[in-house]
């Protein structure tokens, strides 16, 4: 609990934003000027996903549940690149948080809802879709806002899964995955990814 805040080094100030527990702050662009996160209010136990532009924050929409094929119990904004594009998740039945991506509109205010996962992820048992997790749950974009790191499961047809690590290219709409099956002796491994740099390079760990 208690208000979110900035910390200034330079300066040695912190900065607090609005009541206890109003705002929530999630990621900070790598020019410092953006921030994203979340805002509460009444009985909303979720949070709105907000981008705080000087101290402002700014709803960011959400798909509908027609347009993502699953029923959406919130969203969360995660990262935010210097060119505003913005990187989260939205939360499903089964909590597996599939990965949202916010792209600012021409108007450089307001944003448009993209849940890219939405070719990919199982949102249901009766789905042919291969994976069931794609997520980008406690993992940023890179900082020139390129790629967005991704956790996934796919399903086999042995009814088994493996589990790999994917990079998204925010530039031409394109998935790429590195899965456990890749790694000769290692197919049983699970692969997750933390982090990702701007010439796409993951860090995270093989376990």
């Amino acid at each position: 609990s208690g208000p979110a805040a900035t910390f200034d080094f330079a300066t040695e100030q912190c900065t607090q934003y609005g009541e206890d527990g109003q705002y929530t702050f999630m990621g900070i662009s790598p020019n410092g000027k953006l921030i994203v996160g979340a805002h509460y209010d009444g009985d909303d136990s979720e949070g709105t996903p907000c981008i705080f532009n000087e101290g402002t924050p700014v709803d960011l929409p959400q798909p509908s549940d027609k347009f993502l094929g699953a029923t959406s119990s919130g969203a969360t904004a995660l990262s935010v690149s210097n060119d505003s594009i913005i990187s989260g998740y939205w939360v499903d039945d089964m909590a597996t948080r599939p990965a949202l991506l916010w792209a600012p509109n021409r108007d450089g205010k307001t944003f448009m809802p993209y849940p890219f996962s939405r070719p990919y992820f199982a949102a249901t048992t009766e789905s042919t879709l291969p994976f069931t997790i794609f997520s980008c749950d406690q993992t940023v974009m890179s900082a020139n806002g390129k790629y967005v790191v991704l956790n996934v499961e796919k399903l086999l047809d042995d009814g088994g899964s493996e589990f790999g690590v994917a990079r998204y290219n925010t530039e031409n709409d394109l998935v790429e995955f590195f899965m456990a099956s890749q790694l000769e002796g290692m197919e049983d491994s699970e692969l997750y990814g933390f982090a990702v740099s701007d010439d796409g390079t993951i860090v995270g760990c093989c376990g």
